[in-house]
């Protein structure tokens, strides 16, 4: 596995400006995963242990420090984080951890939970939007919840990097935000869903939404349609649940329909509906492609699949959706409404 390599030196300068200066960083004992340039960098004053699974990065270290560029060093390769990292460590003890962890699946967070056992302070950047996710809290089953003790409660502070600026950092296509985080025993940083309106959203969209309509309940149900028109929604991956044209979506067809016999799950990710006329299918279409969902899809939107129970369903399109429409649903206050619009015309403009 090749490193993340950094066009610009972010946990370096984050670093900097935990400790005040560069010189007040001297003499420590240093831990750096998977960030070379940052562990050649601190390896000149200090004890550095530089962790990496890119062996040509190994061996650079190894060279560059035999050369003089530090005598009190060491470089580990390691095949597999999830099996070695915590017998590596083991009774290890650092002043600060610098770390850039690999982001499959949520490794990044297993990693940075045992190396803060093992540090005074961890600086790390990884993907933020597991504890974004305004729907997290209401399941035991997501990473906000397992991680909650072991990291949340132990941030600092944190740093939104945006998926484009991310994508600048790293010079490679990330689709997801990034989060700089500055973790210790003491914690402080306010990480809990506090967000009224976003709350308010959250609870009306777990009362009605689209889990019911999945694939797997079709097919159980013997494929039968019920009614004339039907529309459907493939695996919903990031961004807007439709696709971009309705004549695309009329060709859309339902997913992995074996894996579900064969006991797979895969295909429980698509969605069919059917309506009664075709009036009512084209206002379905355009009720998820109308400037309020695509408000509504930013708040829950996961790195790469949403989940059906995050979309709302609505139950009648015989009529178009307005705005109007949408705030009622809700029930949102005048108040809440203003802010809407606000924050839909500040998505449209960036």
């Amino acid at each position: 596995m090749k490193e993340y390599r950094m066009s610009q030196p972010k946990l370096f300068e984050k670093l900097i400006q935990v400790f005040g200066s560069i010189s007040a960083i001297s003499g420590k004992k240093i831990l750096v995963i998977r960030d070379l340039e940052v562990a050649l960098m601190l390896s000149v004053r200090n004890a550095v242990v530089y962790i990496t699974d890119d062996e040509e990065c190994a061996e650079a270290f190894r060279k560059n420090t035999e050369a003089g560029m530090g005598d009190d060093d060491k470089v580990f390769f390691i095949n597999n984080y999830k099996t070695e990292l915590k017998e590596l460590l083991n009774d290890m003890h650092f002043h600060v951890a610098i770390q850039n962890p690999p982001y499959e699946r949520n490794l990044h967070l297993k990693i940075l939970a045992e190396v803060l056992k093992h540090a005074d302070k961890v600086i790390n950047i990884s993907p933020v939007r597991w504890l974004q996710d305004p729907f997290a809290p209401y399941s035991n089953r997501s990473d906000y919840s397992k991680f909650e003790e072991d990291v949340s409660k132990k941030i600092e502070t944190l740093d939104i990097v945006p998926a484009k600026h991310a994508s600048e950092i790293f010079d490679a296509s990330f689709a997801m935000n990034l989060g700089i985080y500055v973790c210790s025993e003491q914690g402080g940083y306010n990480y809990r869903h506090d967000d009224p309106l976003i709350n308010k959203i959250v609870q009306k969209i777990m009362t009605s939404n689209w889990l019911p309509f999945s694939q797997k309940k079709f097919y159980q149900n013997g494929c039968v349609q019920l009614k004339p028109f039907i529309l459907n929604i493939g695996g919903v991956m990031g961004g807007p649940v439709c696709c971009a044209t309705y004549e695309g979506q009329l060709r859309t067809q339902l997913s992995r329909r074996d894996s579900i016999f064969n006991g797979g799950g895969g295909g429980a990710q698509s969605s069919h509906f059917e309506f009664d006329t075709e009036e009512e299918r084209r206002n379905f279409y355009d009720c998820y492609c109308h400037q309020f969902m695509k408000w509504t899809y930013s708040l829950w939107k996961c790195d790469n699949q949403n989940r059906l129970d995050k979309i709302p369903y609505f139950g009648d399109f015989t009529h178009p959706w307005d705005y109007a429409d949408f705030f009622a649903w809700f029930d949102l206050t005048e108040a809440e409404q203003e802010r809407v619009k606000r924050e839909i015309a500040e998505m449209q403009a960036e």
